[in-house]
């Protein structure tokens, strides 16, 4: 046998999670679903969907009670027996010598979106991919996708994510001067819109010149601190500061302090 030990996902800390990683659930669940509709024993409902059947594990979603899964579709006569309820559109799938195709990947679908998705999604994503994340997001409360077209549009976010393409638009209004293995230990933090931490701007970055741009637009950032910290999508975590006095030495940072042209 072997075991992980995960921690229990809730509606608060849900909904406090950085956008990276409650990205990464959204794309865990997306790629649940596509296993579950072509799994072995054919297309396997999960019946009683809720947070409480799903723990982290390493920040991978992970599900846990198998009790309510199983591949039995509905009986029907016609294709107005085969109906599943979206959050914005009903669909109706076909009707096939006795069964309804599709209707448990769907459903699943609806799920998925009433319980994260549609909540968790969008909330705090990249301005350059935000196209590209509301459309998932209406077209999985319209069940206008199957699992495999969902998984197909997150993966390309992805990677749209790990590309660093968007950088290539930035526009930096100042210069910046690097020191290296310095820091404000627990100094001039600050809150920002878009910080990962409660009590300091910990932003989450694709190279120095997002953070440079990242400071630039925030009138209170004097500097930033760049750190040997690394997501799961490959971007690394800086902390804004508001002030560039009593600089330490710290060997697994650097200070980058702004100087306006």
């Amino acid at each position: 046998m072997v075991t992980e030990v995960g921690s229990k996902l809730d509606v608060i800390r849900l909904f406090q999670m950085p956008w990276h990683e409650r990205f990464r659930i959204c794309l865990g669940l997306a790629r649940l679903l596509e296993y579950l509709s072509n799994s072995p024993l054919g297309s396997l409902i999960i019946r009683d969907f809720k947070l409480s059947q799903f723990v982290l594990v390493g920040g991978e979603i992970k599900l846990t009670d198998f009790d309510d899964v199983d591949n039995d579709e509905p009986k029907c006569s016609r294709n107005s027996d085969c109906l599943v309820k979206g959050s914005k559109r009903n669909k109706t799938l076909p009707c096939n010598q006795g069964r309804c195709q599709g209707v448990l990947d769907a459903k699943n679908l609806g799920n998925v979106g009433r319980n994260f998705i549609n909540h968790i999604l969008t909330p705090g994503g990249p301005e350059h991919l935000m196209v590209y994340l509301n459309d998932i997001k209406n077209n999985v409360q319209r069940l206008a996708w199957d699992s495999g077209t969902l998984v197909w549009h997150m993966e390309r976010v992805l990677s749209l994510l790990r590309s660093g393409k968007h950088v290539e638009t930035i526009s930096k209004l100042n210069l910046y001067k690097k020191i290296d293995k310095a820091d404000f230990p627990n100094l001039h933090d600050y809150h920002c819109p878009e910080t990962r931490l409660f009590g300091a701007c910990e932003l989450a970055v694709y190279d120095v010149n997002e953070a440079e741009y990242r400071c630039d637009l925030d009138k209170s950032c004097k500097a930033f601190v760049t750190t040997e910290k690394f997501l799961w999508s490959g971007y690394f975590i800086v902390y804004l500061k508001d002030d560039t006095s009593n600089m330490k030495p710290n060997k697994h940072t650097s200070v980058y302090v702004k100087h306006p042209t």
